[in-house]
């Protein structure tokens, strides 16, 4: 894998998609009492949206088929997959409003992907010390 371009349309793409996902999750979570304020989020409101992003994450995770072992493996159900996923970004959308409270931007969340996504694939590829290397599918 290339490492992706820090200043590329990489970049501008995903910040791009994360203001819109914030920007309409904002709309939306008005409706509800206290999602989204004019106000900083409260520490009740902060363990709140995360801990239901959590939630959303394993309920998602117990439609793949195959993550327990000792299951016989069940059927993809297509539209409940996509509802779950739907409902992470959901959450990630009211994240995405609690940190732009503090002053960071869509570009700033998608320069540090890019970064740490970087980072990552030069651990992967052997060029950090201390990082194991494994044998990718491509070796």
């Amino acid at each position: 894998m290339e490492r992706l371009d820090h200043h590329g349309n990489e970049v501008d793409e995903l910040a791009t998609a994360l203001s819109l996902l914030r920007v309409v999750q904002h709309d939306v979570s008005s409706m509800v009492d206290g999602a989204i304020t004019d106000a900083p989020p409260t520490p009740d409101q902060v363990r709140t949206y995360f801990l239901a992003l959590a939630v959303e994450v394993f309920e998602l995770m117990n439609e793949f088929p195959a993550w327990k072992p000792w299951k016989q493996p069940k059927e993809v159900n297509k539209d409940k997959l996509i509802d779950e996923f739907a409902d992470i970004l959901a959450f990630i959308g009211v994240i995405l409003n609690y940190i732009h409270e503090l002053g960071i931007t869509a570009v700033e969340l998608a320069q540090g992907y890019v970064k740490k996504t970087n980072t990552n694939v030069s651990r992967f590829n052997g060029n950090v010390d201390g990082y194991r290397v494994r044998q990718t599918r491509n070796d």
